[in-house]
C-alpha cells in the first residue's frame, strides 16, 4: 500500500479552476463597465445614460461569477471527501490482506511446531507481530489524521480569503456605481463623473488582483504537510520492521 498517495494534484487543479473564475470576475467587470466608460467611441455627455442602461448587466455578470466560485469551492470539498473515502478503502483492503497473510503464516508455523517450546515461540511471535502491526497502523492513522486536518485548515483559509477578496471587490464596484449615479443625479459634468468612476474601478481591480496574489499558498502548505506525513509513515515502517525482525529472530532460534 502506498501511503504517500494524497490529494495534492486534485487540490491544485481545483484551486487553479477557482482562481480562473476569480480572474473571470475581474474580466466581467472590465467587459461590462468599460462599455459604459469608454469615451473614445461615445461622447462623455452620454456617460450617465449608459451607466443606467448597463448596471443590470454588471450585477448579473458578477452574480454569475460569484455563483461559479461557490460551486467550485463546494465541488473541491466534495472531491476531497471522495478521495479520502477511496483512500480509506484502499488502506482497509491492504490491512485485511496483511492480516490474512499473517494468519496463514501462523497456521503454517503451528503445523511445523513439534515441541512445546516451539509452540510457545509461535504464540510469542504471533503476539509480537500483531502488536507491531497495531502500533504501526495507529501511527499511520495519526499521520493521515494530522495531514487531513492540516489540509482542511489550509483549504478553508484559502477559500475564506477568496470569499473576502470577492466581497471586497464587489462592494467596491457597487460603491463606484452608487457614487457615479449620485454624481449624475447631482448634475456633475458627465466627463468628471466618468473620470472618477474609471479611477474607482481601476482601484477596485488593482486591490482585487493584490488580494488574490496574497492569498495563502495552498500548494506550499500541502507540500509541507505531505512531507511531515511521509516522514511519520516512514518512521512507523522502520519501527515495525525492527520489531518484526526481532520477533523473527527469536522464532528462528526456537526452531533450530
Amino acid at each position: 500500500m502506498d501511503y504517500r498517495h494524497d490529494y495534492f494534484t486534485l487540490i491544485t487543479y481545483t484551486m487553479q479552476k477557482i482562481t480562473s473564475i476569480f480572474v473571470g470576475i475581474a474580466v466581467a467587470a472590465t467587459m461590462v463597465i468599460p462599455s459604459v466608460t469608454l469615451a473614445a467611441t461615445t461622447p462623455a455627455d452620454n456617460f450617465c445614460t449608459r451607466l443606467s442602461g448597463r448596471e443590470t448587466d454588471l450585477d448579473k455578470a458578477l452574480a454569475q461569477r460569484e455563483a461559479s466560485v461557490e460551486e467550485s469551492q463546494k465541488n473541491q470539498l466534495a472531491r476531497i471527501t471522495r478521495q479520502r473515502t477511496d483512500q480509506d478503502k484502499q488502506i482497509a483492503l491492504s490491512r485485511a490482506a496483511a492480516d490474512k497473510n499473517l494468519a496463514n503464516r501462523i497456521e503454517h508455523l503451528e503445523v511445523r511446531a513439534n515441541t512445546q517450546a516451539q509452540k510457545n515461540a509461535v504464540t510469542t511471535y504471533h503476539n509480537a507481530i500483531k502488536a507491531a502491526m497495531t502500533t504501526r497502523r495507529a501511527s499511520v492513522d495519526a499521520a493521515f489524521g494530522t495531514f487531513r486536518t492540516g489540509v482542511d485548515v489550509a483549504v478553508a483559509a484559502r477559500q475564506n480569503g477568496m470569499d473576502s477578496a470577492l466581497t471586497t471587490f464587489t462592494t467596491a464596484i457597487d460603491s463606484a456605481v452608487t457614487k457615479a449615479k449620485a454624481d449624475c443625479a447631482a448634475n456633475i459634468k458627465p466627463a468628471t463623473v466618468q473620470k472618477t468612476f474609471q479611477s474607482n474601478l481601476e482601484t477596485a481591480r488593482t486591490n482585487f488582483k493584490t488580494a488574490k496574489k496574497n492569498l495563502p499558498n495552498l500548494g506550499a502548505r500541502i507540500d509541507v504537510l505531505r512531507t511531515t506525513r511521509m516522514n511519520s509513515v516512514d518512521a512507523a515502517r522502520t519501527v515495525f520492521q525492527t520489531a518484526a525482525a526481532a520477533a523473527r529472530t527469536a522464532l528462528e532460534n526456537a526452531f533450530k
